[in-house]
């Protein structure tokens, strides 16, 4: 038993020198090519495509909000607007001359798109 015991002792520490010398071989093998050098610009993300895409993308949400905005606006803005749906008029601002108040289309409940002004 003991014979046994050092055999597989004897093989162990064989394994074990063999191991580090491949190890230190390996080591020994390595070489710098070239030394790393920091690039001036990083290769990712390409900064100009993002900010195009980020632009155009929220050039796009912008419209669509804006498109959603106006189709769910169910404000009256004339009085075309509510005579049109059965409700009365009881008073109306005037038009300036600049024309200051907007021209916006829109969509009331029961009634056809409007663009007449008073």
């Amino acid at each position: 038993l003991a014979e046994e015991n050092l055999t597989a002792y004897r093989k162990k520490a064989e394994e074990a020198q063999i191991t580090d010398e491949m190890t230190n071989r390996h080591m020994t093998n390595l070489v710098v090519v070239s030394p790393a050098v920091v690039p001036v610009e990083p290769s990712w993300p390409p900064k100009m495509l993002l900010m195009g895409v980020a632009l155009a993308g929220g050039l796009l949400l912008g419209i669509a909000s804006a498109f959603l905005a106006d189709a769910v606006d169910r404000s009256a803005r004339y009085s075309g607007d509510l005579t049109r749906v059965g409700i009365p008029v009881l008073a109306t601002v005037p038009d300036l001359a600049g024309g200051f108040l907007p021209t916006v289309r829109l969509y009331l409940p029961h009634a056809s798109r409007s663009t007449d002004r008073p």
